[in-house]
């Protein structure tokens, strides 16, 4: 009878809203983002720019040079660098501001010849070396005097530790590596040893000098020393090439 139809339907009008009712429940249980326990995870880089090296040129300041000059610098830096140290730190910006102070001076002190092509300028270059526990800049000057022989460069190294960021003096680093400046000296010697190396005598030849530490001299620049990728240590030491000496980077371990 009609009651009887009605009431069936009524039942299922009700079965079909109860239905829908959990299907949203369903999806609204779904769509319920769930709460991320985990710890973020910490930034580990010292970089300011992850896409670019510890030490980058920002700009740079050419030497204008003749067909004469060309061959010289085949193997030569030939441009004044203003390099920046990509480490987040104030130590690192400190020396960032140092090396553009350099770098704006050797570029203001650049003379030209009167053919128009450079006739005395210093170069100025850097990289970086990443060990274990430290990040070191290694920043170049090469002096150079058209038409003259025995101009040697000179190295400079900023070392920062790589947990924080810290400028780390050379002295406190060869503590922490549990070596003294004698201990550096006398590997050294070794090193000559072994390989035969000849020392300088009074003849003007190719030969090393006498290994030693120089800091705080005022008639040479600090020794430069560092600790390279595979953690070990690299110290430069002169060698004489007969009109001059240069300095040659010499692994110690």
């Amino acid at each position: 009878d009609v009651c009887s139809s009605d009431l069936i339907m009524l039942c299922c009008l009700l079965l079909l809203v109860c239905g829908c009712q959990k299907t949203e429940e369903k999806k609204v249980e779904k769509e319920t983002p769930t709460t991320d326990t985990t710890a973020p995870k910490e930034n580990t880089s010292l970089k300011l720019d992850e896409a670019k090296d510890y030490v980058y040129v920002a700009s740079s300041v050419e030497a204008k040079l003749s067909d004469e000059q060309k061959p010289y610098f085949e193997k030569r830096d030939k441009a004044i660098d203003t390099l920046v140290v990509n480490i987040n730190s104030e130590d690192a910006k400190k020396v960032s501001q140092e090396l553009e102070k350099s770098a704006k001076s050797l570029q203001e002190e650049m003379s030209i010849g009167d053919d128009g092509y450079v006739a005395r300028f210093t170069s100025l270059s850097g990289g970086a070396m990443v060990s274990d526990s430290y990040i070191s800049i290694l920043v170049k000057r090469q002096p150079f005097i058209w038409q003259s022989e025995g101009v040697s460069p000179t190295y400079q190294v900023y070392v920062f530790k790589k947990d924080d960021g810290t400028l780390i003096s050379q002295e406190d680093m060869l503590k922490e590596l549990h070596l003294s400046d004698e201990d550096v000296v006398n590997k050294l010697k070794a090193i000559y040893e072994e390989n035969n190396y000849e020392i300088c005598g009074t003849e003007m030849a190719e030969c090393y000098y006498e290994p030693e530490i120089f800091r705080n001299d005022e008639h040479m620049p600090d020794t430069a020393m560092y600790v390279n990728d595979n953690n070990d240590l690299v110290v430069y030491v002169r060698k004489s090439f007969g009109l001059g000496y240069t300095w040659e980077p010499v692994i110690i371990g």
